[in-house]
This record gives C-alpha cells, structure tokens and sequence, in this order.
C-alpha cells in the first residue's frame, strides 16, 4: 500500500510538478498489483469540497445582491478570475512556440529542394534549433493542461457542492415540479461538461496568437496568394463551426430535457421493481423508457453528427487548402516549389489544429457548457425554504440573503401582505398556533384553507379524519415545508415520523441515533417503548444489523418503528407523528402508545395523526379534518379543513361518530383496531424482506469491478454489436481508404512539382501548359476523391457506433428490467440507475464515436508518417524499434494504472449519487431534524473521495502525456537528423514529406495517445454497462408452448391453487424458508394467511408469483406454474400490493397502461374506491399528472389506486397484501364490501394485517416455521385453545368480537351450502 502520509503533490518542487514525478509511487504501486481505494493519495486539502463549494456561494450571493437576474458563469469568472489570467498568458506563450517550429522545420525542408541552396552544415544547425525548441514547448504543454483540467475540477467540485446545499433547502413545490432524474443529471452530466467546456476554453485564449502569428510568418516566407489560399477556407468554416456550436447549443437543450425524463422513469423502475415485476408490466416499463429513448437517440445522433462534422473540417481543410493554392499558382503560372509545399503542409498543421479542430470543438463544448450552466442557474434559482440558516462560512453577508433571487423582493412585500405574516415567536403557554393559515404544495394542488388552532405546551394532540383530508399536509405545513399564508408560531426545534418510514443505508443504531451523541440509557429506552427489544434479538447483529438502503433487510413495521425511534430520540419539545401506529400489530400499538407517546413523551407536545380511533378518548384534544370542494374562478378544487376541535367527550356529546376515522372504540361492535398478527411486527412489506428471520440476509454487496487492463475483444464485441461481423472491414476500409489518399495526393503534387522543375528546360511552353492541365485535373479528382472518403469515413464510423450503444442501452435495460429480485435487495440504487444509465451512457452515447474516430484517424496519420520515415531511409527501422519497444513499454506501464484509477473513480461515483438519492428521499425527516450541515458533510466527504481519484487519474493522463512527448520529439530529430545526413539515398520528395509528417505528429501524437487512453476510459463505460446486459435473467416471460398460453381462458376458469411439497429459499447458500408446503384450495375461496414473525407468510406469495423459483410444484387449475410464462402467470393473478406502485405519468396511464379499458370502465372502477370526487375535482380529471412515487396523492389515495387496478382486472386470483393500512374506518368498509362483491367469484389469498379483513374468511391458513400448521375455518380453529390462530387471536384484546364474527361467517356459509 501506498504510504498515506499526505497528499504529495501540495509540496512537489517545480521540477516534481512540471514532470509530475510526484504520481511515481502510484504507477509503480500499480505496475505490481491492481490498485485499490487505499492506494490513492489523500486528498488535496486545496480540493476540499467544504471549502470550495463555501467560497463560491459566498460569491454567488454576492451576485444575487447585485443584480435580479444572477448569472453562474459570471460568478465563476469572477471567483477564479486570477486562475484565468495566468493560464491565458502561458497558454498564449505555448501557442507561440507551437507555431514558431513550423519556421524551423521550413529551413530544414529546403534542403530536399533541388532550387533551393543549402549546406548540409545548416540543415544540422537548424535540427538543433528544432531539437531545443520541440523539448522546451512540450516540457511545459502538460503541465499547462493539467492546471486546465485541475481548474475544470475545482469547479465541477463547487457547482456540485453548491448544487447539493440547493437539493437541502429546495421548497416542497419545486421538488414536485422537477424530477430526481433532472437532479441526478445536473450533477452528473451537466457537472461533467464543466472539466469539458473548461479545458477548451484555452483555445479561445490562444487562437489570437495562432492567427497573428501564423499570419506574420505566411506573408514573409510565401507570399499573399498562399497566405490566402491557407486563411481563406480556413476562416470561411469558423461561421460554420459557430452555426454548429448554436445547433449544438439547441440539441443539448432538447436532449438535456429528455435525459432527465429516461433517468426519472429508470430511477422509478429501480425504485418499484419488485411490484412492477408482480403486475407483469416489464415490457411496458421497457416501451414507456425506448419511447423517450428513441427520441433522445436521434436528438444525440444528430448532435453526434454535427460534432463529426468539426473533425471532416479537420482532416479535409488541408486537402482544399493545398488545391486552392495549387489552383492560384497554376492559373497564375507561378507554379509552387517543393520547399513551398513542404512549409504550406507544415504551416497549416497548427492553424487547422486550433481553426478547425480545437476551435470547432471549443464552440461545441462551450456551446454545451453554456446549456449547462442555465440548466444548473434554473436550479439554484428555485424557491427555498426560508427558515433554514446559512452556515458559518457565509456569516459575512447579510442574514436576510436567500439563494433563491426571487425572495429579495418577496420578503419585503410580506409585511404589507394584509398584515398576514409568518413567524416563529416563541409563547410562554403555547406551542403551536395557527391564525386564518392557509398552505398549499404548489398551484392546482391540494392545499390546506382557513385553520385555526392553538396548541399549549405538553398537549396530546390526535388528529383524524378521512382519506386524502390533508393531515399530512398539516404536519409539513407545521414543518414549514409549503408555501403558506397566515400567521404560524412553533418552535423551531421539532421531531418528526414520517407516514412513508425513511431509513437510510447504515445500520440500525446509526438510523435511531442520527448523527446524534449516544446516550446509552436514552437508546435503550428508545428501543423498549418502539417495541423493537425483540426483533434486534431476531438480528445476528442486534443494533449493528445493515439495514441495507431504503432498509430493505428490515419489514415495513420494523421501518416504521426505527423511523418513529429516531423521531424521540432527541431532544424536541415537539413531537409529529403522521400515523405510525397503521404500521404495526394491536399489542405493539398499545404498548407505543401507552409506553412511549403517553409515557416517555411526557412533557412534550405531541401531534399524533392517526386512525386507530379506540385511543382517541386517552388524547387531550381532537383536531378533526374534513374536505369541502371550493370554486376558484372558472376552476373548482378539493381544499382541507379544520372541522372540529376538542376533548374526546366533546366531541361524542356533538353526536360526531368518530369511530368513521378509524378503529373504534372497545365497546363497540365493530372495533376496528389496527391487528397486525406479527408478534413484535408485521410483514408489511411485499417481498422477502417481509420475513425478517426467514433467511440470512446478505450484507450490501460492494459494485462490482473489473480488474487488469481493457479486454480488447470488448472493442469487436461493441462494434459488431450495431451489424454483426461484416462492421469490421467496413470500418477497416473506410477508416485506411482516406489516408492512403490523401497522403498520395500530397505526394503526387509534389511530384509533379519536383518534375516540372526537370522538365521546364526541355518542353515548349504549349507543352509546359498540356502537361500542367493533365497533373492539374488528375491532382483535383484525387482531392476531390480524398475529400468524400473522409466525409463517408465519419459519417459511416459514427453510425456503425452510434447504433451500438443504442442496441447495448436497450439490452442493458431489458437485462436489468428481467434481472431477478435479489439484484435490487442488494445492489444500491446510484450502483443500477445513477451510474449505468446516467453517465456511462453520456460516455457511450456522446463522447465514445467522436474520440475514438480521433485516435483512429491521428493513429493512421502516424503510421503514415512512421511509413514515410522508413521509405525516406531505412536506417530509420534501428530507432524506431528502439523507440516503439519503449513506447509500448510506457503504454502498456501507464495502463495498468490508469485504468485501475478510472474504474475505482467510477466506483467512487456511486455512493455519491446514492446519498443524493438518499437525502431526496428523506429530505423532511432531514430538515425536521436539522441534520442538513450533517448530510452535507457527508455528501462534502464522498464527493472528496471521488476528487482523490479523479485529479489523480487526470495527473496520470498527463504524466503519461508527458513522456510521449518526449519519446515524440525524439522520434522526430532522429529521423530529420538522418534525413539530412542521408539525404542522397532516397528521392527529395518523399524525404521531405517524410519530415513534415513526422515533425506535424510532436503535437498530434500526445493528442492520439490521449485519445486512445480516453477511449479505453470510455469503454470501461461500456463494460459497465455490458456487466448489467450480462445479468442473469429470470424465467421467460413467455413459452413456446402454446398449450400454456391460455392462462384467462383455460387455465383460470374455478380458481384452485395447490402447492405439492414447496420448498424456497432466497440465498442458495441460505436456510429453506418455506419447508415441504402443501396445501388445495377450493374454487373461489377466500384464505386469510398469517402467522408469526419468520413463519413465511409473505415467502408463499414469492414463491406464487415466482419472484424465487421454488423447489416442488405449484399449480393454478391444473397448470404448473413452472411451465408457464412469467406474465402468463402473473398477469393471471390480480394483486393490491402494500407498496403502492404511482409513477410519473398521467392517472389514466397509472389505471390502465396497456389502454384496455374504455373511460366508463375507469370511472366505474374509481368510484367503487371512492375517488372519483377527487379525481373529478382535480384539472385533467383521468389526465391529471401524478408525481413521481404518488408525491401529489395521499399514502391512503395511492392505496385506493392498487385497489382500482384490480378491480380493472378480471382474474380468477387475487392477492392482498393490506390494502386499507393508511385508510379511515369509513373507507376500509367501503373497500371491504367492495372487495367482497367485486371478487366473490375469485379466489383470495389475503396476507392478514387487520384481524378483522380476514375474520370472515372461508378458511385460514397458519404458517409455522414454513410448514402449514393449521388450515380450517376461523370459528373452528377459534374452538381450539391450542391452537396457534387462538393464541393470534386472543394477543388482539377483541377475542369475543372476533369469535362473534367468525361464528357468524360460519353460519352464514353453512346456510349458503
């Protein structure tokens, strides 16, 4: 390992930094082994992401105090002003010298002209000249490009960082109308173009001293006619190059938008996966991502296109340039001597390189760079969250700057706004007060209207009311997280449980603590009064247990009550708590609400949403919420308020029945208590993570990482992807055929030059004219010819590979959308969507076929050159031996490393991509508490540790670029030293060319090189990406067989499930979860599964839908499920999953994403869910959009939606997994009479949460260990105290009720017999 003893490139001397000798370690370290993550060099505290992103928010405020309409590029000009400066006048000093040893190289190439006179003595002293001056320029090139680069760093560093303060302060609306994708993108993409945009910009510093130079020495040594056939083409394409850099400007303003759209929808997919497997909906989500890909694709070729078009300029400008002058000279009868051709090829080497080439690729990427910097300007223009302090760092400014410019002026019409203001007085008795408030989250949104309420300190609050009310939106409003009117006074210092639990990747400690001191005594009893004493004696583990990101080691009871554990842990004199008792059993219920709410919450005031009604009498008061539907203009809208407010007793004197919001009270008849049938816990969720100690979970896998260099045979494999084999020789002689002839029509010119000269003594003038026409015309159709293959070699080239990212992009997605379920439980989100389809896919799809086309073309001119150089002589061949076994040597040195720097750089990328996802995710909870200076730490602290790698990787790109260099300049005097020695053995001509070749590559060799290594770094892009197309792949989604293809209308016609000896278990290396189960259902019965925690509940239903492959047999009617199709099956079986699955899309998409059902089938299936007012209130009706993950619905509204969807199912088999956990009591009866209408002729298998939803049941099923324990009738099995449904049962306090309606049931079905 590499001694970590600082970074040392902060105290490198000059001559360390100018030969980047202080990367040794590294390279030799490298040589040895693969590096890893501890090999690289600390970070450089100049680099520190904390500290930058400081500095330049301080001058970003500095703008929004100056000016209304702020502008980022200023702001970065402006702080980096000095760094600009300097490297403007060195990169002017090398431009200089770039275009000064055409000069030199002039003199040595009128030696080969037979009309020039020259001694072989001067042709030597200028060699020298050439030598000295070739080691001075590339002795500082590299240096001066790595400060580029180093500057592109710093910057892509602050704008991120300053990106990720935004991402913590942003207001609830503004997340609502943008999407992560649009978040994830600017920090990937849009950051990336910053190193990009940056490094091209010193072509806009130095092309006036190209120009002027270039110029100067043109006019003295040729003359006006070829200083203007050089300028003339030249400049006549910068106007070209500017309308690409617009249209380029407009295509990544287009693509840019649809980019966000693709990564929004694959963030989702990720997100939802397991549900969207269960719904059968792959090749939609598939159809839905192409949709928006084909649209970017041909946005991106074009853009592609546009951008090859530079590189045609590039390679043909000197072929047009030479005939233009040809051409004046011929007509002119002044005909061109070989020394003139010789400086004309070499003069245009630097003014097409930075014209043509660098200038037009500097207008693309600043075109791009510019796109970006509005993109992320929009961003840190977006409304904030008012009350959050700046840190320390920027103290110096005024404490009423806000990053969003637009409340400068707000805030001072505040205090005129009809006296209605908001504030944070703190009151000597009351803690929350709410005078004529209002709150919304965002226009044509549901929105809260009129409250008024007074909290004192220490009360017990509850609040309820029915679905979709806006008790959750009450809480952010009490949080401050929506735009509001009216006056609020609450003490800043709040905690809070969220209704959706947010658990974070760490452990379970961590996720309770919260960057919070440990204070043992107060942990434990955290831990005791959220009733989790016992499941941390589940976990191998206890507290240290990884819970995995979004936890999915842990079941959605045991999210909820961590969740609820973080909330009390701290100090907060107030408490809201958004209805974290649905989320749990009776027993546990009653003991968080007696032990911790009621008991260890004593003292503080507490906001208690909730449905579980049979506690309301133990409240201090009830906050009862309603709806009214309320006209606004030509528009009317859905709107929240406050009904009702007062003790228990209160209330019922009113006549009010509050038992409709929930459970009710103990004597009644109905109670509806919350009975989750988990001891200690529940299976919320619909997956494996359900069982919590069903199996072993695997701890959360590191991404994995290729090690050694590049496997070449990934190159043919990617580029035959697009047409299989025959793509090589196309590519093969598309990319030779231009070379080869453009090369001969230098040659031939020259050529005709050198024998013109021989023959003007001996032919008459006619003669001279005839034989100048014949060279003329055969000259002009090999230019011409020349011209076009270049054009077809781009055109051809980058569509060979444009169409294989394309292909590989849809096979990385189908790959991932077929992968089996186990992949997302242990793969981090930023490790699948963030990098895969996010940056890899910017490398592949825009930056992959233009700079491998570069390396190709400038390696062919390389060879050509090397060509030219043995022809001129062949004592060349000893040198250059000498000098390529070296050169392959230090290529072969300087990838070992660097490639290994770069994949352990793009491993680094993820978790800060994964944080971000994180603190999106859980951005209230985060702000509630107020950890944002805690998660920007973290965030400042991944984002170093991906800066480590990447300034290392750029320092070893130019320490690599560096020693090329020098091998170059070398290569270059060896072969001008023996063509001038041994000038007499081959012909003038092809020495001389030889020479401007050769002497033209010192600066186009670093380039190729450089482009060869950024091409073998792109393609670890690609092999990232064909890790995800190589995953393993579930079952096929269809067979062959058409037998089985006939799943609605042979299979499903009663209804009967069997299992035959069933066994599963999630990890192969793991214990069996399920354990020779076998059991027959009857035709349309309906089954109530429970069990305790581990027993294996949740598993039959993966072992059903095949999200595991099971040992043993399970059929449907008959029909092994093992030999249909996997949307056979499970499109046959109609589910209402606990986790709601609402994506980005209209509500009629959501409904129906196959278009099958007309709008009265839609409507119809709404109102029997009791949604269509709602949805009939809101703009678009079934058009209305829903945000990403359901973000503008309620937790019970996006339930509701589930239960649409299967009532738009006409299945034989339904499964239910809590359909009404977030629902009021009114609601759940609706939905249950619904359910028992809708689906009397189906047959039901209901993972049982609420005692009471399964009371009624046919039948059963008790699962035991993963055995099949009891299976009968609930009034039956309730006669047995021995049994294990009886011990379930009599846990839930309402045994007489339940054995009542069992009985009943029993009854009702024997007369029904």
């Amino acid at each position: 390992m590499v001694e970590q003893n600082g970074n040392p490139e902060v105290n490198a001397g000059i001559f360390c930094s100018l030969t980047f000798w202080w990367i040794q370690k590294i390279f030799t370290t490298g040589y040895k082994r693969p590096l890893t993550k501890d090999d690289i060099f600390p970070i450089d505290p100049r680099l520190q992401s904390e500290r930058l992103t400081a500095l330049l928010e301080q001058q970003w405020f500095r703008e929004i105090e100056k000016t209304k309409n702020p502008s980022l590029a200023v702001t970065v000009l402006k702080r980096h002003r000095f760094t600009f400066l300097w490297l403007f006048v060195a990169f002017n000093f090398e431009a200089a010298f770039r275009c000064t040893v055409p000069f030199i190289v002039a003199r040595i190439t009128s030696y080969f002209d037979p009309a020039v006179e020259m001694t072989q003595k001067t042709a030597l002293l200028w060699s020298v000249c050439l030598l000295l001056m070739m080691f001075t320029m590339v002795g500082f090139r590299s240096y001066l490009y790595y400060r580029f680069l180093h500057l592109g760093t710093v910057l892509r560093v602050e704008i991120t960082g300053l990106v990720y303060r935004k991402v913590c302060r942003i207001t609830q609306q503004e997340i609502g109308e943008r999407s992560v994708g649009l978040i994830l993108n600017l920090i990937t993409n849009d950051a990336q173009r910053l190193d990009e945009g940056i490094l091209m910009t010193n072509v806009l510093f130095s092309i006036w001293a190209v120009l002027g130079i270039t110029f100067a020495i043109m006019y003295t040594e040729l003359g006006i006619y070829y200083t203007l056939a050089v300028f003339v083409p030249v400049l006549l394409c910068v106007p070209i190059q500017l309308g690409i850099g617009r249209l380029v400007t407009y295509l990544r303003e287009k693509v840019s938008v649809l980019t966000d759209r693709r990564v929004k929808i694959i963030h989702e997919i990720i997100l939802f996966m397991k549900v969207i497997k269960m719904y059968g909906w792959e090749l939609m989500f598939k159809k839905l991502v192409e949709k928006i890909r084909r649209k970017e694709s041909v946005l991106i070729g074009i853009f592609v296109w546009t951008q090859s078009v530079v590189s045609v300029i590039w390679y043909t400008i000197p072929v047009v340039s030479l005939l233009i002058a040809i051409s004046v000279k011929t007509y002119a009868e002044e005909p061109m001597k070989t020394s003139e051709i010789f400086f004309f090829l070499l003069i245009l080497n630097p003014l097409t390189t930075y014209l043509n080439a660098f200038l037009g690729r500097a207008f693309s990427y600043i075109s791009q760079l510019i796109t970006s910097f509005r993109r992320i300007e929009d961003f840190l223009n977006a409304d904030e969250i008012k009350h959050i302090h700046k840190k320390a760092a920027i103290s110096n400014l005024t404490n009423d700057v806000i990053v969003n410019k637009s409340f400068l002026h707000k805030d001072a019409e505040a205090s005129n706004n009809n006296g209605l203001e908001s504030t944070k007085i703190k009151s000597n008795e009351m803690a929350v007060t709410l005078d004529n408030f209002s709150s919304k989250w965002g226009p044509n949104v549901f929105s809260l209207k009129g409250l008024n309420l007074t909290v004192k300190k220490g009360e017990l609050i509850a609040v309820v009311g029915p679905v979709a009310c806006g008790k959750t939106t009450l809480l952010m409003s009490l949080l401050q997280e929506l735009e509001h009117e009216g006056i609020l006074n609450i003490d800043r210092s709040v905690g809070f449980s969220s209704q959706v639990p947010w658990i974070f990747n760490g452990n379970i400690e961590e996720n309770i603590l919260f960057n919070r001191p440990l204070d043992k005594e107060k942990l434990n009893k955290c831990i005791e009064s959220c009733y989790l004493t016992k499941d941390l004696e589940l976990f191998p583990s206890g507290l240290y247990t990884l819970v995995g990101e979004r936890g999915v080691q842990l079941s959605g009871g045991q999210k909820a009550r961590v969740n609820l554990a973080r909330a009390v842990y701290g100090q907060d004199p107030i408490i809201l708590l958004d209805d974290p008792l649905s989320a749990v059993d009776s027993r546990c219920a009653k003991h968080i609400f007696n032990k911790l709410i009621k008991d260890q919450l004593a003292g503080k005031t507490r906001i208690l949403v909730t449905h579980a009604t049979h506690f309301l009498s133990e409240v201090d008061r009830i906050v009862v919420m309603d709806t009214e539907v309320v006209t606004d203009g030509n528009k009317t809208k859905v709107v929240g308020k406050i009904s009702h407010v007062g003790t228990y007793s209160q209330l019922v004197s009113k006549g009010l029945k509050l038992s409709i919001f929930g459970s009710e009270d103990k004597k009644s008849r109905r109670i509806r208590k919350i009975s989750k049938l988990s001891y200690g816990t529940d299976d919320a969720e619909f997956d494996q993570d359900s069982d919590i100690n069903e199996t072993k979970k695997p701890a959360q896998r590191e991404e994995e990482k290729k090690t050694g260099t590049l496997n070449k045979m990934l190159y043919i494999k990617y580029a035959t992807l697009s047409i299989g084999y025959i793509a090589i020789p196309i590519l093969l002689v598309i990319l030779v055929a231009p070379q080869i002839l453009s090369i001969y029509q230098q040659q031939y010119a020259i050529e005709w030059l050198n024998e013109r000269h021989v023959l003007r003594v001996n032919l008459t003038k006619k003669e001279m004219e005839h034989f100048d026409k014949t060279h003329f015309e055969t000259y002009v159709c090999l230019a011409i010819g020349a011209t076009l293959l270049f054009i077809g070699r781009s055109v051809v080239y980058i569509s060979l590979i444009y169409r294989s990212g394309k292909k590989l992009h849809n096979e990385a997605l189908f790959a991932i959308l077929r992968s089996p379920t186990r992949l997302f439980d242990t793969t981090p989100i930023g490790k699948n969507d963030n990098q895969r389809f996010t940056k890899d896919t910017y490398f592949m799809d825009e930056r992959l076929s233009y700079v491998s086309l570069d390396f190709l073309g400038l390696f062919l001119i390389f060879s050509a050159s090397v060509g030219l150089a043995v022809i001129a002589n062949y004592w060349f061949i000893i040198p250059l031996i000498l000098l390529v076994t070296t050169l392959l040597y230090t290529v072969r040195y300087y990838l070992r490393t660097s490639v290994e720097i770069r994949r352990i750089e793009a491993s680094q990328r993820s978790p800060i991509l994964s944080h971000i996802s994180a603190t999106l995710s859980g951005m209230t909870t985060i702000r509630a508490n107020n950890q944002i200076e805690i998660f920007e730490s973290k965030h400042y602290h991944a984002r170093d540790e991906h800066t480590r790698c990447w300034i290392l990787f750029q320092a070893a790109s130019h320490w690599f670029s560096l020693r090329l260099d020098c091998l170059t300049v070398l290569n270059c005097v060896i072969a001008t030293f023996l063509a001038v020695l041994l000038k007499e053995v081959v012909g003038a001509s092809v020495a001389g060319l030889a020479v401007v070749y050769i002497t033209n590559m010192v600066n186009g060799f670093q380039w190729c090189i450089r482009q060869y290594t950024e091409t073998e770094n792109m393609m670890t892009a690609v092999e990232r990406i064909y890790m995800f197309a190589d995953l393993p792949s579930e079952a096929p989604l269809e067979v062959t067989d058409k037998r089985t293809i006939v799943v609605r209308n042979k299979v499903a016609t009663s209804g009967v499930i069997e299992f035959r000896n069933v066994s599963l278990k999630y990890d192969p290396e793991g214990d069996y979860i399920l354990r020779d189960l076998s059991f027959l259902t009857k035709p349309c019965e309906k089954i109530g599964i429970v069990g305790r925690t581990g027993a294996g509940k949740s598993t039959i239903l993966q072992a059903l839908f095949r999200m595991v492959e099971p040992e043993g047999e399970i059929l449907l009617d008959g029909m092994l499920t093992r030999e249909m199709g996997l949307h056979e099956l499970r499109r046959s079986i109609s589910i209402i999953p606990q986790e709601s699955l609402l994506f980005s899309e209209t509500l009629r998409v959501n409904l129906d994403p196959f278009s099958e059902f007309s709008d009265d089938y839609l409507w119809d299936a709404l109102e029997k869910v009791k949604l269509k007012s709602y949805v009939s209130a809101q703009t678009g009706g079934l058009e209305m959009m829903v945000q990403e993950g359901g973000g503008n619905l309620s937790a019970g509204q996006r339930q509701l939606l589930c239960l649409a969807r299967a009532l738009l199912k006409d299945n034989k088999f339904l499964v239910i997994d809590e359909a009404t956990a977030n629902v009021d009591e009114l609601t759940d009866q609706l939905i249950q009479q619904t359910l028992r209408q809708e689906f009397s002729k189906c047959t039901v298998l209901t993972i049982a949460h609420r005692i009471n939803t399964i009371i009624d049941s046919d039948r059963i099923m008790v699962i035991d260990e993963g055995k099949l324990a009891e299976f009968d009738h609930p009034a039956l099995l309730l006669k047995r105290p021995e049994s294990i449904f009886y011990d379930l049962v009599n846990e839930t306090g309402m045994f007489e009720v339940l054995l009542d309606q069992a009985n009943m049931s029993f009854n009702t079905s024997l007369k029904s017999e």
